[in-house]
């Protein structure tokens, strides 16, 4: 699988790498595995130094507006991306829009 995630809730942090060409839906069911897990207090370490994707502006938007969940939810932990400097990708677009 192109993505994967490490949940360690002794340490109450998230670590995903991705690799390869991910697919919009990949993102979207990632984003939705985090949700469903409950860990947006958890600090987040994102590796996406080796990956790429197609994705819109308006698509990491959506993704953004589900991880942020509700905007009354002050508990959202800090998120760290691990990139590659000579592309622009997800990332970039990511803390743009944040």
């Amino acid at each position: 699988m192109p993505v994967r995630i490490d949940i360690s809730p002794l340490h109450r942090m998230v670590v995903i790498v991705a690799r390869g060409n991910i697919a919009a839906e990949e993102i979207g069911a990632t984003a939705r595995q985090l949700i469903d897990a409950k860990v947006a207090a958890y600090a987040k370490i994102i590796d996406v130094s080796q990956a790429t994707s197609e994705l819109t502006r308006e698509q990491v938007q959506k993704i953004s507006d589900l991880l942020r969940g509700a905007p009354d939810d002050t508990s959202r932990g800090p998120v760290a991306f691990v990139i590659n400097p000579d592309r622009i990708g997800f990332a970039d677009v990511f803390a743009d829009i944040t």
